[in-house]
Order: structure tokens, then sequence, then C-alpha cells
């Protein structure tokens, strides 16, 4: 689902339709385009397709992981020298999964349920120029 916007671009990639929901509302009202993905598969062929500014990535879904999806990311970054922000989204809170996300290739981390102050926190901290747009 592609939102007109002329800001960044960002992929969200949820199996869970409630928490899709609240991150794509969020996005919505805040001005910023973005894409769906409701597995790591999906999220790896949306970024190859979309290059994204930013992505929100579930650690738990089917067909493929969130980790391995990012890992795959970043495969596929390594011929074009381009890192794209991922930010972990997980029910697990626990250090030692911080730890696994960030050895996937992750940039950061935030526990579900996610807080709007936690979203808004992300975009502010891996997308400077937009929020100092605001």
């Amino acid at each position: 689902m592609d939102q007109d916007s002329h800001c960044a671009d960002i992929l969200v990639v949820e199996d869970n339709q409630i928490n899709r929901y609240l991150v794509t509302n969020y996005l919505h009202r805040c001005g910023y385009a973005y894409q769906i993905a409701s597995n790591g598969q999906e999220a790896v062929e949306e970024y190859q397709a979309k290059k994204p500014s930013l992505v929100f990535m579930d650690i738990q879904m089917p067909v493929l992981d969130g980790l391995l999806a990012t890992k795959e990311i970043r495969r596929l970054e390594e011929s074009t020298g381009q890192r794209t922000p991922i930010i972990a989204v997980t029910a697990r809170a626990q250090f030692d999964d911080e730890f696994l996300c960030l050895e996937a290739g992750m940039n950061d981390y935030v526990s579900k349920p996610m807080k709007m102050e936690s979203l808004r926190d992300m975009l502010d901290k891996w997308l400077p120029a937009r929020a100092a747009a605001r």
C-alpha cells in the first residue's frame, strides 16, 4: 500500500494487522509515505523494489523472520554501499534479543507494544533531516 507523500518512505514489516494499523496510522498522520510487508520475504522484495529510507522490522514472522530478512537486506546493500536504517520491533525484550537484532545488522530496537513516543523517537533519530523539517 503506497501512500502519496513527498517525504521519507518507510517500510513497515509486520504480520499482525493491529500492530500494522497502529504504526501506519501514526506515520500517515505525520505525513510519512510507507509500504507494508507482512513477512520477511515480502520485506526483502519491497526493499529491492522501493529502497525505503527506513525499515521497521518485526522479528517473529512467517515465511522469513526479521533477523534473516535483515541479513538478506544487508547482503544486498554490500554492492551499493548504501545502508538503510532497520529498526527491530519485537515483543521479546531481553538483553539477548537486542544483541541478536544488532548482530543481524539492525540499527536499533523498539519493544512492543510500540508507544507512539517510541516511534517518534526512532523517526527523529534515524531520519534527522525529516525531523528538522517538522
